[in-house]
């Protein structure tokens, strides 16, 4: 049923994220199973136990939860991977985690890359940029996904003027994304710029 996998993928994130409360509850993962017997899941006592996110044991692991999709035609496998980070409250070792788990999915000639580039920042600036261009420097299979452009403030008409022409439809691509337009998701103009990108 569609409207279980919400509860399920959450449940499965947490047995991962929880090791040490899994192997003490009893049944151990199986604790955390959500009941799927009524229309609604609902989350089991474990689960519930836990609390926020926030406080489980685990920021990160390389662990995977798999969602497999049977079909005809169903040939596509989304990894969504946990943003870049710089430091972490827990230890250096997250931020090396996240680094490794990003560039081994980055590497394999047959994976689309779509960057979630926040509008504010300059996208040549970001590392998810980088660490694309390493693997695929004609950016044949890289795609970027304008995040946030409501962020973008009064006074950046210059620095962002080419995102703006882009959002209207008349910025062709971004340099390095191999040539093809790049996603765009907006609906209006930065505050104070028109579609040329001054004010």
């Amino acid at each position: 049923d569609k409207s279980h996998i919400t509860a399920c993928v959450t449940a499965a994130q947490a047995v991962l994220l929880n090791p040490k409360a899994v192997s003490a509850a009893p049944g151990g993962a199986r604790a955390f199973v959500p009941n799927l017997s009524g229309s609604k899941a609902k989350a089991s006592d474990a689960l519930r136990k836990l609390g926020d996110a926030n406080n489980y044991e685990l920021g990160f692991t390389g662990n995977k939860v798999v969602l497999e999709i049977d079909g005809a035609d169903a040939d596509l496998t989304i990894i969504d991977l946990p943003g870049i980070i710089h430091d972490h409250p827990k230890g250096r070792h997250y931020v090396e985690l996240v680094e490794r788990m990003t560039k081994q999915n980055l590497s394999p000639e047959h994976h689309i890359i779509a960057m979630a580039l926040p509008a504010a920042a300059d996208a040549e600036t970001q590392a998810i940029r980088l660490w694309a261009r390493e693997v695929d420097p004609q950016g044949n299979r890289s795609i970027g996904i304008i995040t946030k452009p409501d962020m973008i403030g009064e006074g950046a008409h210059i620095t962002h003027g080419k995102l703006v022409r882009l959002v209207a439809g008349k910025g062709g691509s971004m340099a390095g994304v191999g040539g093809r337009s790049v996603v765009v998701v907006a609906h209006a103009f930065p505050r104070g710029a028109n579609e040329s990108g001054g004010p």
